[in-house]
């Protein structure tokens, strides 16, 4: 017999751009209840309830008069893709960002503050991988046809996935693949 689902709740978001993205919070299981979505230059964080009611907890705004990190005024963000991790010292949530603007944000939503920016990819960042065991690594998916494996505690992009003879073309998205075949992929 096919299950039954009913709609509880509907969001729309002020901005009236696409969602690209919605993520729930998999990594801390006191914040299990937390879900992200991005679209346009503005990333959600919501609080899903019993009974379908949803709170909205923050909202972080990138544009031209309140960048992130206080950076260079340019063109304007659009989030294409989040993801959640965990702080290995403090076990607050991380958010990440990323999209248009080719950086990786990492916003931490115990202080609402935007802890760091990564740069490293030529074009937009097009999806994110949050290693299950290690929340502190992280891959990015590119438009300038790479993969970046970043390590959020130092900041450091730690390998680069492209040249000759590699991927040739845009990458789109990444898979964790732990669940498919445990043991044969690191993320």
């Amino acid at each position: 017999m096919p299950l039954k689902y009913t709609n509880t709740n509907t969001v729309k978001e002020h901005h009236g751009r696409p969602i690209f993205c919605v993520t729930f919070n998999t990594y801390d299981p006191i914040n299990q209840d937390l879900v992200a979505g991005v679209g346009g230059h503005q990333a959600t964080v919501y609080r899903c309830h019993p009974h379908g009611r949803i709170e909205v907890l923050q909202v972080y705004v990138d544009d031209q008069e309140r960048r992130l990190n206080d950076e260079p005024l340019g063109e304007a963000e659009e989030f294409f893709c989040c993801k959640w991790t965990i702080d290995k010292a403090s076990h607050d949530p991380l958010l990440l960002l990323a999209g248009k603007l080719a950086l990786l944000r990492v916003v931490n939503c115990t202080t609402n503050t935007a802890v760091q920016t990564l740069k490293g990819h030529g074009k937009e960042i097009n999806d994110i991988s949050v290693h299950h065991q290690h929340p502190h690594l992280v891959i990015t998916a590119s438009k300038d046809h790479s993969i970046r494996l970043w390590n959020i505690a130092t900041g450091c992009c730690v390998l680069l996935m492209r040249g000759p003879g590699a991927h040739a073309g845009e990458v789109f998205t990444l898979v964790s693949c732990r669940h498919l075949c445990p043991g044969c992929c690191p993320f």
